[in-house]
């Protein structure tokens, strides 16, 4: 190893670098947005990581040589080709380098960095009971305030920090359900009792999914089902612990319905066993509200796609008005840049429901990750960010590509119903969890 990377190697892997990634990685899952929000001094601190992971995927650029393995060398010329595009299409659309926004607009380039940081920094494993413990705390913390909600009193002082308190979305809580549970899952503890808290713990969240987003709800129970398949020899097994575990998992899927209850229609201030059955029937009914039986999932009407679902048909409207305002400005190819909102941002549009820019006026994702990328950079981006997650999963040993790809399917495909990977906190968790437990050293 030349003195270079040989120095390289000792920055990145140094415990400050280690600890304080660690750190930023844990509160982002247990605070979400509010923590991303705090000021230190001018930037928030979502913007300062963010800038941290773009400095990290621009020397990675410079560096294939730290990285011997050939699969990691072709994800960095596929990124090399991704950044030179970038330059191309903001320099045709006279895009300024010097203006914040046009990297904000492209954080869905930068975000990559962390993928580097996992790769190199020594991976992240449970060896300890106590460390197992803390993990499953964060896990259930998250269900906690799903449900209740912070105290006011921290509630307040992110209020004061940051620049908004948000509490977790449903793609959030998808994505840390899945990095926890498979942190839980690739412990070295006795791989019994692990796959029954693997059950515990989905018999807790699916329910509250289901509340929070219904394609979240589809991604959570994707992950479930193949999570069951991959260790299906340990289904088999029927003791009396097992009995218990199976009577607990019924309970836990009683009490996270009635307290996702407390959302829907009324808070329930004492709960009977006749309440039970009303209380998944309300739960299912309020996911539904707004869809309308006249109309079927899809149809066709006038040439444009439209939904019987409120919530779906609101995103079918806004992504083809977006496609439709690229092709008129001749935008396909290479993208509408990254210089402003996107022209269907521009106006109010309540035709189909809410406006489109939300009820701050400040909303300019068109929640779908990948034809944010398609918009903003166009066909050629979006083919080569293809290309980039093909090579990723070329990188990935053989053995464990099961367990990479429910991962990477479900958070993919919430994505493409929400502004997840636009935010700070989310691509930089997914990322380096991918490079930190997945990529071959």
């Amino acid at each position: 190893m030349s003195i270079k990377n040989n120095l390289l190697n000792k920055v990145i892997r140094s415990n400050f670098v280690i600890y304080i990634t660690l750190t930023f990685i844990t509160l982002s899952i247990i605070f979400s947005r509010s923590f991303l929000g705090i000021y230190i001094f001018d930037f928030r601190i979502g913007e300062i990581f963010m800038a941290v992971s773009a400095i990290a995927l621009i020397f990675s650029l410079f560096l294939s040589s730290y990285f011997p393995s050939k699969n990691i060398s072709e994800i960095i010329t596929v990124l090399q080709i991704m950044i030179v595009l970038f330059v191309f299409t903001s320099l045709i659309t006279k895009s300024s380098f010097l203006n914040l926004y046009t990297y904000k607009a492209s954080s869905y380039i930068w975000s990559v960095g962390f993928l580097f940081l996992g790769t190199i920094i020594p991976k992240f494993q449970i060896k300890r009971m106590i460390t197992l413990i803390f993990v499953e705390v964060i896990l259930l913390s998250i269900f906690y305030v799903a449900v209740f909600d912070f105290p006011d009193t921290i509630v307040n002082l992110f209020l004061s920090l940051s620049d908004k308190y948000e509490p977790h979305k449903g793609s959030d809580i998808v994505l840390n359900f899945i990095v926890l549970n498979t942190l839980i899952s690739f412990s070295s503890k006795n791989r019994n009792q692990i796959f029954e808290l693997f059950l515990l713990n989905s018999s807790l969240f699916l329910p509250l999914m289901l509340y929070k987003s219904r394609a979240g709800f589809l991604a959570t129970l994707f992950f479930i089902l193949v999570h069951l398949y991959l260790h299906r020899e340990y289904l088999v097994i029927f003791n009396f612990r097992r009995i218990a575990i199976y009577f607990l998992m019924i309970v836990l899927v009683i009490v996270s319905t009635l307290l996702s209850q407390r959302y829907v229609v009324v808070e329930f201030s004492e709960t009977t066993i006749e309440q039970i059955p009303s209380a998944f029937k309300t739960l299912g009914e309020y996911k539904f509200s707004k869809y309308k039986e006249d109309y079927p999932v899809f149809y066709i009407s006038e040439k444009r796609i439209y939904s019987g679902d409120g919530n779906l048909n609101w995103r079918l409207q806004l992504w083809q008005d977006a496609i439709v305002d690229n092709a008129e400005a001749n935008d396909l190819l290479l993208g509408a840049g990254y210089i402003g909102k996107l022209t269907v941002f521009l106006e109010d549009n309540t035709g189909y429901g809410n406006d489109r820019r939300g009820l701050d006026g400040l909303n300019e994702h068109v929640h779908n990750y990948f034809l944010t990328i398609f918009l903003r950079g166009g066909v050629l981006h979006l083919l080569i960010f293809l290309l980039f997650y093909w090579k990723i999963t070329s990188a990935i040993d053989k053995k464990n590509i099961l367990d990479y790809l429910k991962v990477i399917l479900p958070v993919i495909f919430v994505s493409m119903f929400d502004s997840s990977m636009e935010n700070s906190h989310f691509p930089l968790i997914f990322y380096y969890f991918i490079g930190n437990q997945f990529i071959k050293k």
